[in-house]
């Protein structure tokens, strides 16, 4: 994965900063997190907590954050203006340039949130501006490169066992690894008055069938394989009172999942799609559907959290990478591991047997929602502090 330029810029900048290996004593401890994601976006809002409570609980420890986007004016971005004395704006400098102001500012460890996404700046952590360099979050894999130490993770997202996949040394966070915010950024979802807007009676407001099991997925269209699209449709054929609810997408593509349904015996009206829900209710809008059947060779990350903050319950599978076990890590932490299926086959079957025992008026699913529920404010996985 190592590209020429950045193997290039390693070989010229290794010896460019001078990296002291010890803090002096009573020196504080100053972590770097270079993102483009501030702002209105999943990881923008997870790290609001971070910087509202740092100052509290972490005297020993300086934040800075160099941010390669503009603000965008939002309310996440504000909150971070807030509570962060250490923002800069490297967009429009050079690699060179921001690596040389990040060492200058004796950052010690550096927490690289993008990876290989949109806005990432990789080819200053070649540079080695910071005796510590982690790979966290925004990439959820391995960067296969020389210039990252670590990257976090948890003993069931990053066994020790699947290190050989990774260039960067393991650490395994002790409560999970993913670390949000949302306590801090939608308090309004424990609201039992806000909340009372969002029953199955409401569901006509938007777009969804009041008497129907609704088994839902929120994720983008390309985490979809044909091979789990098809257990969908097996699954519907074998629940006939449900109906499958997805995101709204182009006009194509709902037509060609129309026709797919079709084409696997299911009514094609069956699937609906439906518009994003504005922000604050976007989350709230999503306890309206019954299952979220999670997507198998990339799961459910921030939109998991998202429907787990709104107690909804995730269907999933184990798989053998860090990116195929995230959903699966999320619900351990709940207590929920009721919801891990072994593979697609009994991925199918779970789907089934619930949807069959809540049709029938049974309390399986009513059971998981609650714990789920209760875990938002009880289990370490919302715990932003812990």
């Amino acid at each position: 994965m190592e590209c020429m330029i950045t193997r290039r810029l390693q070989n010229y900048y290794q010896n460019h900063f001078s990296i002291k290996k010890k803090l002096a004593t009573g020196e504080k401890l100053k972590i770097g997190i270079v993102t483009g994601d501030t702002g209105d976006t999943n990881v923008g809002r997870d790290i609001v907590g971070w910087f509202r409570h740092h100052n509290e609980y972490e005297s020993g420890i300086e934040l800075y954050l160099y941010t390669n986007k503009p603000s965008d004016g939002s309310v996440f971005f504000r909150d971070i203006q807030k509570n962060c004395k250490n923002i800069h704006e490297i967009q429009s400098l050079s690699d060179l340039s921001a690596a040389n102001l990040i060492h200058s500012h004796g950052i010690y460890i550096l927490i690289n949130l993008n990876g290989y996404t949109k806005y990432s700046r990789n080819e200053i952590f070649a540079m080695r501006p910071a005796p510590i360099q982690i790979n966290f979050k925004g990439y959820p894999g391995t960067l296969g490169v020389s210039w990252m130490d670590y990257i976090l993770g948890d003993e069931i997202t990053t066994p020790f066992e699947n290190e050989y996949h990774f260039s960067e040394k393991i650490i395994q966070m002790p409560h999970g690894y993913f670390m949000a915010s949302y306590p801090d950024v939608f308090p309004h979802i424990l609201d039992p008055e806000y909340m009372k807007q969002f029953t199955v009676e409401s569901r006509q407001k938007w777009g969804l069938p009041v008497d129907k099991f609704i088994f839902a997925d929120f994720n983008h269209l390309r985490k979809v394989t044909p091979s789990l699209y098809k257990t969908w449709m097996n699954i519907l054929k074998s629940v006939p009172e449900s109906v499958l609810w997805l995101l709204r997408l182009p006009e194509e593509a709902e037509e060609y999942l129309r026709k797919e349904a079709r084409n696997n015996g299911v009514d094609p009206d069956r699937i609906i799609f439906t518009n994003f829900a504005p922000i604050k209710d976007h989350l709230a809008v999503k306890s309206l559907a019954d299952l979220f059947l999670d997507t198998i060779v990339f799961n459910a990350h921030g939109t998991a959290m998202d429907s787990f903050w709104a107690g909804l319950p995730i269907l999933t599978t184990l798989g053998d990478q860090l990116h195929k076990r995230v959903t699966a890590d999320f619900l351990t932490i709940l207590g929920v591991p009721e919801l891990i299926a072994r593979d697609l086959e009994d991925y199918e079957e779970k789907a089934i047997s619930l949807a069959k025992d809540s049709i029938r008026g049974g309390d399986q699913l009513k059971q998981l929602r609650k714990k789920i529920e209760e875990g938002r404010q009880t289990s370490p996985l919302f715990d932003t502090l812990r």
